[in-house]
């Protein structure tokens, strides 16, 4: 086996991309299979996130087995879980509001502009399409398809004159026909690096 040496060019960051970084789809529409193919009309854009851009804990709980002598002979899975957390701070933006409250619970005025919401604390949100648009140095990018994530918890929101009113979702995938709770696919750019966040 030939082992290879380490290479720095195998080392990146990640920033949201400024021009979509979130977007959804109702479930049931057909998911991206690469990073790099435009998104079905069906997506909708949820605008800007917060500058502590995407965040993904996967966490696992595990159970030891231990033999007579109390030394552990097997380590098994329990649980695990696949999330997404991120802050939606275009507050003012329709399709943040219905995500966030329900389509059937926010009323656009298409005329004034006026924006109604009526706020129910029962409402559990459907599952849906999440795919987040991620630009990696190196002149790659990083798109996260989540065939099926539902939110299920807004963070308090607060309004100060210095701070930008925003909703922090979380997100939790549950498995799809193939048992995946999400997928990732990394290309090249067709940017030149530098460029790709202009906007």
């Amino acid at each position: 086996m030939t082992i290879m040496p380490n290479n720095s060019g195998n080392i990146t960051t990640g920033k949201p991309n400024v021009t979509g970084s979130i977007f959804h789809a109702p479930h049931g529409t057909t998911l991206p299979a690469d990073a790099t193919t435009a998104l079905p009309a069906a997506f909708e854009n949820l605008g800007f996130i917060g500058e502590d851009g995407v965040k993904n804990p996967m966490e696992s709980s595990t159970s030891d087995i231990k033999e007579g002598g109390g030394k552990t002979v097997l380590t098994t899975l329990d649980e695990s879980s696949d999330k997404f957390s991120v802050v939606l701070i275009e507050a003012l933006r329709a399709e943040v509001l219905k995500r966030v409250f329900g389509d059937q619970n926010v009323t656009v005025n298409d005329t004034t502009g006026n924006i109604a919401i009526a706020v129910d604390t029962s409402y559990e949100r459907p599952e849906g399409v999440w795919v987040f648009e991620i630009l990696l140095t190196k002149n790659r990018i990083k798109r996260i398809v989540v065939p099926q994530g539902k939110i299920v918890s807004v963070s308090e929101v607060t309004y100060v004159r210095n701070e930008p009113v925003g909703y922090e979702i979380e997100i939790a995938t549950s498995p799809d026909a193939a048992n995946k709770t999400h997928y990732e696919y990394i290309a090249m750019s067709a940017e030149p690096e530098g460029q790709e966040n202009v906007g």
